[in-house]
């Protein structure tokens, strides 16, 4: 009988704990960046001057917010590498994903004059660090959580000033294929710039957080449903973040028909 009790109990699922606080900091991080995109697209969409005003003095207001939200969720999509179980599946089909919105960008951009390509945005760099950690997770598991948030985060910081600026005053080169990597052209422009170096990094940091189960140490505190539509949004972040820029852009034009026609 206790056999069969054994038995039991090893062929029951034990059911992993949803840790909702991860998807409503995930959800906030991905409404704040949908919020901004937001006015980026309908500045290039309405052709009145106070309007394209209006949506330029917004854009240009929480431009310095942008790298604090993007590298939020980032340092979160490292955190949460811990709970998959093939970050290299996840990796590739992510890669997959946006080498099409890739595609689809620059194609709308060369033949539709949208300007609305994406050479390296966020879910490429994502789709790199995932499947940069599903190869080389058996060298990353062997390094301390605390050194490794150390090193990570002074690179990161290191590059991004120092490197990587936004305004790519210190990344300029002659090489047009390189762009992955933070090293621009003079004439490159990308609606959507998440290159490696430094971000990479960032994503690392989030790693080494992960692994040192703060948030399986006090899973009281991130099991905690709080603010559910921001979880809702967390648990579906990708499909929210790809699908936002076309439903934004479609309900832009169909305005901007209303208006003018």
């Amino acid at each position: 009988m206790e056999e069969q009790k054994l038995l039991k109990t090893e062929n029951i699922k034990i059911k992993k704990p949803r840790y909702y606080l991860l998807d409503t900091l995930r959800g906030f991080m991905v409404f704040c960046m949908v919020f901004f995109h937001g006015f980026i697209s309908a500045g290039m969409v309405f052709e009145n001057s106070s309007v394209l005003n209006f949506f330029d003095f917004l854009y240009k207001f929480f431009s310095p917010a942008e790298p604090f939200f993007a590298g939020g969720f980032i340092i979160l999509s490292g955190i949460c590498c811990h709970f998959s179980r093939s970050n290299l599946k996840r990796g590739i089909i992510l890669f997959i994903i946006a080498l099409i919105i890739n595609i689809f960008t620059v194609t709308a951009t060369e033949f539709f004059d949208m300007e609305i390509s994406i050479y390296f945005g966020i879910l490429n760099l994502l789709s790199f660090c995932m499947i940069f950690v599903g190869i080389f997770n058996f060298i990353l598991k062997r390094i301390n959580g605390i050194a490794g948030i150390i090193v990570t985060f002074i690179a990161f910081l290191a590059l991004y000033y120092f490197v990587a600026k936004p305004d790519y005053s210190f990344t300029l080169t002659q090489n047009p294929y390189v762009f992955m990597f933070g090293f621009v052209t003079k004439d490159f422009y990308s609606t959507d710039y998440f290159p490696i170096l430094p971000w990479a990094f960032l994503y690392l940091t989030g790693y080494f957080i992960g692994k040192t189960n703060v948030i399986q140490n006090h899973e009281k505190i991130f099991c905690k449903k709080i603010i559910p539509p921001f979880a809702f949004i967390g648990k579906y972040a990708l499909i929210i973040y790809v699908l936002h820029q076309p439903i934004i852009y479609g309900l832009c034009y169909l305005i901007n028909f209303a208006v003018n026609k």
